[in-house]
This record gives C-alpha cells, structure tokens and sequence, in this order.
C-alpha cells in the first residue's frame, strides 16, 4: 500500500476517504505489531498548537510522538505565543513549518467546523 498520507494536510476527519481510513488502521497495525516503534520517528518533531483547551487530546498526540522516538514543541495556551501580540495564524503555522515535521493544531473555528 502507498503512503497517501505524507506531506498532506488534514483538517477534518471528512478529509479522509474510506480507503484512506483502511490504509490508517492498516497502517496502524503494522506499528502495533513491531518490535521496535520506539524509532519510527526518531529525528522528527511534532508541534501542538493549542488555541482551543484541550489537555487528553494534547497530550495523546504528544505521548505518542514520545513513543515513537520523537519529540515536541509547542504551546498549549495562546496567550503565550506570537498571536498574542498580532501576528496572524498564517504568520505563525509558516514559521512553525519551518521547526517542525508534524503541526497539530486545535482551534475554536475548526473545532465548530470538523
């Protein structure tokens, strides 16, 4: 099966088609079954952008990079980042892109729209 999934965007849940889904949890197995996962993402970094409160969901997405060997960075309140003091969310995800392999991002407006 191919990887579909890289250097792809997904905003919603609806993003995904049903073959994507069965290639995912196909996938997914795949990993559960490996002795040694603890590597898959060594040298790569997640970065959570939390604008929206969501502690289990936050830590979900970093406790599994960790598992995987990978690492994070990230806030999980806006007030501590650079939107704060007026730079855009555009602005911002453009910057994160360049520090990170993996951005998760948990906003108000996709939130009410995913």
């Amino acid at each position: 099966m191919e990887n579909k999934f890289y250097a792809r965007d997904v905003i919603s849940t609806r993003d995904f088609t049903r073959d994507d889904l069965e290639l995912l949890f196909y996938t997914t197995d795949k990993i559960r079954k490996m002795q040694d996962r603890a590597s898959i993402c060594k040298g790569k970094i997640l970065c959570s952008l939390f604008f929206e409160p969501s502690t289990r969901t936050r830590l979900s997405f970093e406790s599994a990079m960790i598992s995987l060997g990978g690492s994070n960075i990230g806030f999980a309140s806006p007030r501590v980042s650079s939107i704060e003091k007026g730079e855009s969310m555009i602005d911002t995800i453009r910057v994160v892109d360049n520090y990170a392999d993996v951005i998760v991002i948990r906003h108000r407006l996709m939130v009410q729209q995913g």
